[in-house]
């Protein structure tokens, strides 16, 4: 019997040591799955910000070129006017979808000088 004694404590040994290294190898693999995620999580946050930079950068350009549209609109209306151009050709011309502010104040000049 002692001989068995002596195996059953060996194999709870090498049961131990197996476990141990598996438990081991199981910390490791998450240890470093956890710090790809976090990895992962700052390049995110760090995209959404350059993103967000980007964006505004982007809503300021548009915001610039429509100021830029309406000063050459004004100045092609003004232009045209000196000209004696009528409301229908310059809409014609500027071949706007959508009529702003200065189209509807010109039209409505253009029809009280007709009046007159």
């Amino acid at each position: 019997m002692p001989s068995k004694k002596k195996n059953t404590k060996t194999a709870v040994n090498e049961f131990d040591e197996d476990y141990r290294r598996k438990r081991e190898r199981n910390n490791q693999a998450v240890k470093k799955s956890r710090e790809k995620t976090k990895q992962n999580t700052i390049e995110t946050h760090q995209r959404v910000e350059k993103l967000r930079v980007e964006n505004k950068v982007l809503e300021n350009e548009i915001t610039n070129l429509k100021k830029k549209l309406k000063l050459l609109k004004e100045l092609f209306i003004a232009q045209a006017k000196a000209k004696n151009t009528s409301a229908a050709e310059l809409k014609d011309i500027i071949g706007s979808d959508t009529e702003s502010e200065d189209d509807k104040q010109m039209e409505e000049e253009d029809e009280d000088d007709d009046d007159d």
